[in-house]
C-alpha cells in the first residue's frame, strides 16, 4: 500500500497542509506529530504492508497510491486543491491516485460545506467520483458527489494507548466523580456551576477554565485538577498532552462524567458523537455518564459496549435543557447513595467487557477497504 507525501523527514511523511503552518517540519514533529494521526499505522496494525514515498516519485511510476489532505485546508476559506500539480490532478482523474480529504479534526459539516467542496473540486478539474472524504462525524445528513467513509478515529486512537498494566487500584482518598473540562463552554460551565450550587463539588476531581463574570461561582474558577487541566488554552503547553490517558485520573476517581465536545449541535450539521473524551473512561475501566448528544449510549450499545445499572433515561431526552436537568438529578442522586462505592465496584464485569471490546474492535476497517 503506497502513501505519497510532499516531503519525507526523518522517515516520516509530511504533506504541505500538515507542516507548513508550523515553523518547520522539526517543530511540527516535536509538538504535534503522532503516528496515530497518519494512515499507514492503521494498515500496519492490520498486517498490511505500507510504503512511504515522495509524491514526485509516485507520479513517475505506474503504481497506485494514496495522497491525502486535511478538511481544514479545503473547508471554508481554504482551497488546497488550487496548488495541486497538473500531474497529480491527472493521476487522480485516471484513478492512479486516491485523493483523500481527511476530517480527523471532526469539523462540523453541513450541505453547504459539502457543496462548496464539490465546487472547489470541479474548479480544480478534479472528478469528485475519485475523491474519498473520511470523517468521524457519524451523522452524515448531507449529499455529496464524493464518497464518504465514517471512521471512529478516536476509538482506535485511545485503544492504542490503553494498557491493562496501567489500571491501578483506587486510592484511599479517591473522590466519587471525575469531570475534566478544559474549555469553559456554556454546557460545561453550567454543569459545574450546578454541582457547586448543590454543594457537592467537593466530591469531584474537576477542571474548568476561567469563567467570565464577577459572581461568586466565577470567582472560584479556574479549577485546575492537574497540569493538563483548566488553565490552558489552545496553542499553549498542555494542549497535546491533554489527549493522553493518565493513570491518576482512574486511581483518584470512581465515576467519569464525560463532558463531550458537542452537546446540542444544529440539526442541519453533521457532528461527531464521540471524541477521545468518551473512549478514555472505557480505556481506564471506569463507569461513566456522558453529557453529550441524545442517544450516545444507544450508539455505544450498538457497537457492543455495555452501559450501567442506574437511570440512563437521560440518553433518550432530545430537549437539551431537559436532558441536562436529568443528568444533574442523576449525579445528585448517585452522590447521595450510601452504597456509592459498592455500586461502582459492582460494575466490574461491565468495565472489563468494555475494555476488552475496545482492544478488539477495528473501527478503521471501512477506511482500509475504501483506500485499498
Amino acid at each position: 500500500m503506497n502513501f505519497a507525501y510532499d516531503k519525507i523527514f526523518q522517515g516520516i511523511g509530511l504533506n504541505k497542509n500538515r507542516y507548513l503552518t508550523s515553523n518547520s517540519p522539526q517543530n511540527f514533529l516535536e509538538k504535534w506529530w503522532d503516528r496515530l494521526i497518519d494512515f499507514p499505522y492503521y494498515f500496519e496494525r492490520n498486517n498490511i504492508e505500507t510504503n512511504i514515498i515522495l509524491l514526485e516519485s509516485a507520479l513517475k511510476s505506474n503504481d497506485n497510491f494514496v495522497y491525502y489532505i486535511s478538511l481544514m485546508s479545503v473547508n471554508r476559506e481554504g482551497n488546497r486543491f488550487q496548488i495541486l500539480s497538473t500531474d497529480l490532478v491527472e493521476a487522480i482523474n485516471n484513478k492512479q491516485c486516491k485523493l483523500v480529504i481527511w476530517d480527523h479534526e471532526a469539523q462540523p459539516h453541513n450541505q453547504e460545506n459539502s457543496d462548496v467542496i464539490s465546487q472547489k473540486l470541479k474548479d480544480a478539474m478534479i472528478i469528485p467520483d475519485n475523491v474519498i472524504y473520511i470523517t468521524n462525524n457519524i451523522h452524515q445528513k448531507h449529499q455529496s458527489d464524493f464518497k464518504v467513509i465514517v471512521w471512529e478515529y478516536w476509538e482506535g486512537w485511545v485503544s492504542n494507548q490503553s494498557k491493562l498494566e496501567n489500571i491501578k487500584p483506587k486510592k484511599n482518598n479517591a473522590k466519587k466523580f471525575l469531570c475534566l473540562n478544559r474549555r469553559p463552554t456554556d454546557t460545561r460551565t453550567y454543569f459545574v456551576r450546578k454541582m457547586w450550587e448543590k454543594g457537592i463539588l467537593d466530591q469531584f476531581n474537576v477542571s474548568l477554565g476561567q469563567v467570565e463574570g464577577t459572581d461568586d461561582f466565577a470567582k472560584t474558577t479556574p479549577y485546575v485538577y492537574d497540569s493538563l487541566g483548566g488553565n490552558f488554552v489552545d496553542g499553549e503547553e498542555g494542549r497535546h498532552e491533554s489527549d493522553w490517558l493518565c493513570s491518576w485520573h482512574q486511581e483518584e476517581s470512581y465515576l467519569n462524567i464525560v463532558n463531550e465536545t458537542d452537546y446540542n449541535p444544529p440539526l442541519s450539521t453533521s457532528q461527531h458523537m464521540f471524541t477521545e473524551k468518551t473512549w478514555k473512561p472505557i480505556a481506564m475501566k471506569m463507569p461513566f455518564i456522558i453529557i453529550g448528544q441524545p442517544f450516545v449510549l444507544k450508539k455505544l450499545r450498538e457497537y457492543g459496549y455495555k452501559t450501567f445499572p442506574w437511570d440512563e433515561s437521560y440518553d433518550e431526552i432530545v430537549d437539551p435543557d431537559k436532558r441536562m436537568e436529568s443528568i444533574i438529578d442523576l449525579v445528585v442522586a448517585l452522590n447521595s447513595r450510601k452504597d456509592f462505592v459498592e455500586l461502582m465496584e459492582s460494575c466490574e464485569d461491565i468495565v472489563d467487557h468494555n475494555f476488552d471490546l475496545l482492544k478488539r474492535r477495528r473501527p478503521e476497517m471501512d477506511m482500509i477497504r475504501a483506500l485499498s
